[in-house]
């Protein structure tokens, strides 16, 4: 199956935005990445491509909007923006 233009792939750079919240950045990352990556100054948030957040946008373009589950229970997210990685 080809990959949508601007999906959400490993290394992509996102933006996003939950269901009444402020949109929020985050990259999505290796496993073993994710917990050894330093704060670069920035505001975006490493996320582990084994988390259930991660594997629920896999895929998504800009403008999709997905389901996923967090401890607080289930959440629209709205992709508003993907930088691949580069």
């Amino acid at each position: 199956m080809a990959r949508k233009k601007g999906s959400i792939t490993i290394g992509s750079r996102i933006k996003v935005k939950f269901e009444g919240m402020h949109p929020e950045n985050f990259e999505i990352v290796r496993e073993e990445i994710s917990s050894a990556k330093d704060a670069d100054g920035g505001d975006r948030q490493y996320v582990s491509i084994a988390s259930p957040f991660a594997r629920k946008v896999m895929g998504a373009k800009e403008g999709d909007e997905v389901e996923v589950e967090t401890p607080a229970g289930k959440h629209k997210v709205e992709i508003l923006e993907v930088e691949p990685h580069s």
